[in-house]
């Protein structure tokens, strides 16, 4: 197993374990699964492993406890947790959920504490609320060892981030390749470049989307490698930028551990050719018929309050890799029926807005009859 240095007193594997995605049956998380995929994981070399307050409604926490502190020596692993800030305006508010984790996992410390899902608003609430200083008093009385952060926002937001705050000892951001080439995560990652903190890489494979590509989109990998599997050249790409020092998967199954570990034992960078197969596979995607909406907003007041861009989003998104599972789900749970292309009545105020000339109301009549049956 591939290792690195996360700080002058941790080494951690290229590897990480996000127990977010753990087996379930019943809608129980299946701990026999688990255990085995924990044990699969310890047996060859991984020790970082990563939970949060709210997954599996808290029982990710408790099958950290049971599945790994309570079975492997505490100075033999890397643990890291999350604090959900929102809600959070006093020291009180902080170490209620802390105090709560710190029940759950019954141990004596964490090794990584992080703010979770940091964005450009969250950080300005912290400032507000002073959190960090709490997050300092923790770690002088080594009820956490290191301070950092999970990040889903702009790369302005990410430098600011970094720069305003002096104490931050990792941090943690999604990346992949098709959000690298596509989406503009490459400007995220030049923010990255700027500065000495070690990085977790999150989301190396978009959700499970790389792994479930159309058959037509990973004919170069195919070709390329058809023993590799196409989850490998996700971990890979993340694993090949200089900046990342553990890429943290978030595995379901003992298959996933296993190619998982495979992939990172040895680790093998992209070579120069490999980047051109995945410059391939992005090409594909990009040739693919979407609604060209650039997320400029300027017809985000659209008299009936339906989302324009976010709804472009989703249909893109479907568009492009055909994740009907994900899709169903975006558009159930994200959008309000307000927000919902069905409320158009063809007013032309957004036609006027957009600088791509786009005729919205036929592409949102186009979007809803392909969103609403996925």
């Amino acid at each position: 197993m591939e290792m690195r240095k996360l700080s002058k007193d941790l080494v951690t594997s290229m590897l990480g374990m996000g127990l977010m995605r753990l087996p379930t049956h019943d809608d129980q998380i299946d701990y026999d699964h688990t255990r085995q995929m924990i044990d699969y994981l310890i047996e060859h070399g991984v020790n970082y492993f990563d939970t949060a307050y709210f997954y599996h409604g808290g029982k990710s926490e408790v099958v950290a406890h049971d599945l790994l502190i309570s079975r492997y020596p505490r100075d033999s692993f890397i643990l890291t947790d999350k604090l959900p800030y929102g809600d959070c305006k006093t020291e009180e508010d902080v170490m209620k959920k802390f105090n709560t984790q710190m029940e759950r996992l019954k141990t004596d410390y964490i090794d990584i504490y992080l703010v979770h899902g940091l964005n450009d608003e969250g950080w300005e609430h912290c400032k507000k609320y002073d959190l960090m200083s709490v997050f300092e008093k923790l770690k002088s009385q080594g009820r956490i060892r290191h301070i950092g952060f999970s990040f889903h926002g702009s790369p302005e937001g990410l430098r600011k981030i970094l720069t305003e705050y002096d104490n931050w000892d990792v941090y943690q951001v999604q990346l992949n390749y098709l959000d690298y080439y596509v989406h503009g995560y490459d400007k995220l990652y030049k923010v990255m470049e700027e500065f000495d903190i070690p990085c977790i890489v999150m989301e190396p494979l978009k959700g499970g989307t790389i792994t479930k590509l159309p058959e037509e989109l990973t004919t170069p990998f195919r070709a390329a490698d058809p023993d590799a599997s196409i989850a490998s050249w996700g971990v890979r790409w993340c694993g090949t930028l200089p900046k990342v020092t553990v890429v943290l998967s978030g595995m379901s199954t003992i298959d996933h551990v296993k190619d998982n570990v495979a992939t990172f034992s040895p680790f093998k960078p992209l070579t120069a050719q490999d980047e051109e197969i995945i410059k391939q596979v992005v090409e594909l995607v990009n040739r693919r018929p979407v609604i060209p909406c650039t997320d400029c907003k300027y017809c985000i007041e659209c008299p009936m309050s339906i989302n324009i861009p976010k709804i472009f989003d989703a249909y893109n998104e479907y568009i492009r890799y055909e994740n009907r599972g994900h899709t169903h789900w975006r558009y159930n749970n994200e959008f309000s029926d307000s927000e919902k292309p069905e409320s158009c009545t063809r007013c032309g105020n957004c036609l006027e807005k957009c600088p791509q000339h786009i005729n919205i109301p036929d592409e949102l009549v186009k979007a809803h009859a392909l969103l609403s049956r996925v």
